[in-house]
């Protein structure tokens, strides 16, 4: 786990053998080393960012691509702030679409290689499409998601 927000009751994660935390900031440079040093390290690294606001949905989406050694990437955005969450906003507004759904479209374009929208049913909030990108493994083995796979209109 990685988060600027130090003051975070982490005793759910010193449960888990395979999970760490790292009080970083998302957007500085070390954050690619600490995962290129994970993953040198013979770990299995997976980002996972669940109800990303702002920005922090693509720097997600840009660290996978940046840092080739990361073995899959699963992302549920919440918003999009800027000239690219204007874009989005506009776009859905014109095509009278759902602001989410373009959200996300508009993130899976932005993974190299292919993505994939995933609809988790179980969440309460609509908010309930992932954005998700794996890359085989070196034995070819990938494991896919358990849950309803969607394709996004172009």
């Amino acid at each position: 786990m990685v988060d600027l927000d130090g003051g975070m009751n982490l005793s759910h994660v010193a449960a888990l053998p395979n999970c760490e935390f790292h009080y970083a900031d998302l957007f500085k440079p070390q954050v690619e080393e600490l995962l290129l040093t994970a993953a040198g390290s013979g770990k299995n690294v997976v980002l996972l960012g669940t109800h990303l606001c702002g920005m922090l949905a693509p720097r997600l989406v840009a660290l996978y691509n940046q840092v080739e050694r990361v073995s899959a990437m699963l992302v549920c955005p919440c918003c999009l702030k800027g000239s690219l969450g204007f874009k989005v906003k506009t776009r859905a507004r014109e095509e009278g679409r759902d602001y989410h759904q373009v959200l996300c479209e508009t993130l899976q374009s932005m993974v190299a290689g292919s993505a994939e929208l995933v609809v988790d049913k179980e969440m309460k909030s609509v908010k309930n499409v992932f954005i998700y990108a794996s890359r085989s493994s070196e034995d070819g083995c990938t494991q896919e998601p358990e849950a309803e796979v969607v394709q996004a209109s172009a």
